[in-house]
């Protein structure tokens, strides 16, 4: 009988011994995602949108009206970026990379814009005030949508802009 009750305890002891575990592992898991959480909004809200009020003499001699760069200051990249006025996609963008060199222009999207990168979404029409915004994707394959006054969101379908090819 003494047997048998010790055997008793010892399962009740070792319950108690997982149900703290499984505590503790929750506990751990909660931390992990909400800090993979933060690094995905910090690098999203590294991205930022630059609308140009002057245009530069370099594009004004492609006839280029409009220009609106999307500067990447995070230390990763990002994805599928593009920059539509309204409803209006760029005309074409060209990518600097961080040794200074501007890429030829090239149809949108940008399909990765490295760590310290900037594209230059050119428009051939100056479509009035319309304010610009972009949409990226980053490492963590989430779309987001930034304003001209810098607000970052989440994008979702039906943004006003197609999803990523």
């Amino acid at each position: 009988m003494a047997t048998l009750k010790s055997q008793r305890e010892q399962i009740r002891d070792q319950r108690a011994f997982i149900a703290e575990q499984t505590d503790v592992l929750q506990l751990q898991r909660d931390e992990l995602s909400a800090s993979a959480e933060k690094r995905t909004r910090e690098q999203a809200q590294a991205v930022r949108l630059n609308p140009q009020e002057d245009v530069r003499a370099r594009w004004q001699a492609r006839g280029i009206e409009r220009v609106a760069e999307v500067r990447n200051e995070s230390g990763a990249a990002v994805h599928d970026v593009n920059v539509l006025l309204g409803n209006h996609a760029a005309g074409g963008v060209a990518v600097r990379s961080f040794t200074g060199r501007w890429g030829p222009l090239q149809p949108p999207p940008v399909s990765r814009l490295g760590p310290f990168e900037v594209a230059a979404f050119c428009f051939f029409k100056a479509l009035g005030d319309t304010a610009p915004h972009a949409f990226f994707t980053d490492d963590a394959e989430r779309r987001w949508h930034v304003s001209a006054e810098g607000l970052l969101r989440p994008a979702h379908p039906g943004d006003g802009f197609p999803e990523p090819p």
